[in-house]
């Protein structure tokens, strides 16, 4: 028989924000992905980044250029990590347009290969996402909650 536990909820792993439902990713006041964690939880990720990895570890090993390493790396976050990007959030909660903007200053629309190019472009924003996807208590429900909480305000 299987003990049951309370008050413990914050130490439960949330597969579904996780794996499908994301959460976002504040990259600066106008920026924000939408953001599945590097887990065994998401589906693209278990799949794909294995083989990745070892192909970029194959690359480094082989001396190639590190704009090729980093083109590798873009490639899988836009597969597997990023599901969007938005201007943040309206008063109702709901996703404003926005996230990068093209040269003109207007939003581009998220697809995988502006993410790959924006990715290659915006050197904090690989490091704020691989922060904070590996870390998978960044997916918890409370955590969540509370992230959605702030960007309300």
């Amino acid at each position: 028989m299987a003990r049951k536990f309370s008050g413990i909820d914050h130490l439960k792993r949330d597969r579904e924000i996780e794996g499908k439902i994301g959460i976002d990713l504040k990259i600066d006041s106008t920026i924000f992905l939408t953001v599945r964690a590097a887990s065994d939880a998401n589906a693209a990720w278990k799949d794909k980044a294995p083989k990745v990895l070892k192909e970029i570890k194959r690359l480094d090993n082989a001396g190639a250029p590190d704009d090729v390493i980093k083109r590798k790396f873009a490639e899988l976050y836009a597969d597997t990590l990023v599901m969007g990007w938005h201007g943040g959030q309206d008063e109702d909660g709901r996703p404003k347009p926005g996230g990068p903007c093209d040269e003109a200053g207007d939003p581009m629309p998220f697809s995988r290969d502006a993410c790959v190019d924006f990715l290659l472009f915006a050197d904090d924003a690989v490091r704020k996402l691989e922060e904070y996807c590996y870390e998978t208590q960044n997916f918890r429900a409370a955590r969540a909650e509370g992230i959605v909480d702030t960007l309300g305000k």
